[in-house]
């Protein structure tokens, strides 16, 4: 690291740039480092998928007003008076419908990075953030069988999206219950 670092502060006293990456061939013997969005129709003999259970974001959800094309406008309401603020019944069914579809947005995401596979999927993720996202959600709700998707609405992250649809399987559930998930 310190001799990368003298190599970046003579380049920087040189004015020049770092040179260009050379392009790998296709299907060459490196390590691809990419994001979700980039690997669409890519596939790889192992893909790790890292830091799952890192929460979803939720700043557009914070914002103090909130546009969503068929719900309209959510606004809070202010008691200038008394110097606070209201959630007005507009803006949590804005914020409802914004959470909705962004968590159909992450979920499509992981659906993509959870098939880039072709021969094995490493999956990470904090377990005991994992465990804690899960259990604020309380039992899966479950419809023959099938996992009901306002259980996944309420996720908080990949891993309890992971999680919970592992729970929906006989022996996914019973590894869940062994572990303590």
């Amino acid at each position: 690291l310190f001799r990368f670092n003298l190599y970046l502060e003579g380049l920087c006293r040189n004015r020049r740039d770092l040179p260009a990456a050379k392009r790998l061939a296709e299907g060459g013997d490196a390590v691809r480092i990419l994001s979700i969005h980039k690997s669409k129709g890519l596939e790889y003999p192992i893909v790790l998928l890292c830091d799952l259970a890192h929460g979803f974001s939720t700043v557009d959800l914070q914002r103090r007003f909130q546009v969503q094309s068929e719900v309209g406008i959510g606004l809070k309401r202010r008691d200038g008076a008394r110097m606070v603020e209201f959630e007005t019944l507009q803006r949590a069914a804005v914020r409802q419908r914004l959470n909705r579809e962004s968590r159909a947005e992450e979920l499509r995401c992981l659906y993509v990075a959870v098939t880039r596979a072709r021969e094995r999927l490493i999956l990470f993720a904090d377990a005991s953030l994992a465990r804690g996202s899960v259990t604020r959600m309380g039992p899966a709700i479950f419809r023959q069988g099938l996992l009901h998707p306002a259980q996944l609405t309420g996720a908080q992250s990949p891993a309890a999206m992971l999680l919970l649809a592992l729970q929906a399987t006989e022996p996914g559930a019973a590894l869940c219950d062994y572990y303590g998930l």
